[in-house]
């Protein structure tokens, strides 16, 4: 006796409709993907700006400690430490060698700094997006810190109106003098600090212009649009504000907000220099507006 055909429900796919499904998935998967890898970069962002919030965080219950006094932005030298250089937010000057505690050790570099009692975990010093790894001993290791504190806010140990030590020649035209250094919380938070809204503290860096645990940002040429005093346009970075968050960089603020800052001149979005080099992160910009926002976040005329 024949047997009846086999139901739609018991048929199998036929070879050309396998091809055609796979086909299908494959165009989907090539379309969604932007928006997954969007999705990677957005969930690191989040990260990093939570880590910015806990440093700040951090940072404003140190002052509340302290008498309103702020820790030093930065050791004095590359080889300061907390005995030598006491009341710095962290210490060491990253590189790429592994014979260097300061990129790979946290007990060197992060753990005696005046911050760690108030943020006890290494991952918030760290960008998430930051690529670089080093080979230590056979093993990798992420660098400590990608996060950088401003060289306005804090100073440089043990000078309190400096914000460099050292500078080259010609690299500042308009005296430092001109320009608050910030030593107190009441200072920062005060009207001319726009409450603490406007003065930035903590920022994420370039991997490849990070050394010191400070960010250093050249006052020549502010508030005019990039042209000095003596009517040169002297507009330049002292550091590299990072780029690792699709061409913007994280930022938290003296008042405990952050902010997202896409960057506009290509001459901030150069890609990251392959290890060992570094960037070059003095270079002159005239014309950088990335700069001018940056200036107008990181401190105020000296009064």
């Amino acid at each position: 006796m024949p047997q009846p055909p086999p139901s739609q429900a018991q048929r199998g796919f036929t070879l050309l409709e396998l091809l055609v499904i796979i086909a299908v998935v494959a165009v989907l998967v090539i379309l969604c993907f932007p928006a997954l890898a969007g999705g990677k970069v957005n969930s690191k962002t989040a990260v990093c700006m939570a880590n910015n919030r806990s440093l700040v965080l951090a940072w404003q219950m140190y002052a509340e400690d302290n008498t309103g006094n702020l820790p030093f932005s930065s050791p004095k030298n590359t080889s300061g430490d907390s005995a030598t250089d006491p009341g710095c937010w962290a210490y060491g000057a990253l590189d790429y060698s592994p014979a260097n505690r300061a990129n790979w050790d946290p007990n060197y570099s992060i753990m005696p700094g005046v911050l760690w009692a108030y943020a006890r975990s290494t991952n918030i010093y760290r960008c998430p997006a930051d690529p670089v790894t080093l080979n230590v001993s056979g093993q990798p290791r992420p660098r400590v810190r990608t996060m950088a504190m401003n060289i306005w806010v804090g100073g440089w140990y043990p000078d309190e109106n400096a914000v460099y030590t050292g500078l080259p020649s010609g690299l500042a035209s308009v005296p430092l003098t001109n320009w608050t250094v910030f030593r107190k919380v009441w200072q920062v938070n005060s009207a001319t600090g726009g409450g603490g809204s406007g003065i930035f503290v903590f920022l994420d860096m370039r991997p490849d212009s990070a050394d010191l645990p400070n960010f250093g940002i050249c006052m020549d040429g502010y508030p005019a649009p990039g042209v000095s005093a003596g009517g040169t346009d002297m507009y330049r970075f002292w550091d590299m504000p990072g780029i690792q968050h699709a061409g913007a960089c994280t930022f938290s603020f003296a008042d405990g907000h952050t902010e997202i800052r896409k960057w506009k001149d290509p001459r901030t979005l150069v890609p990251l220099t392959a290890p060992p080099a570094s960037f070059n992160d003095t270079a002159m910009s005239p014309g950088n507006m990335d700069i001018g926002w940056i200036q107008e976040r990181a401190t105020r005329p000296h009064n």
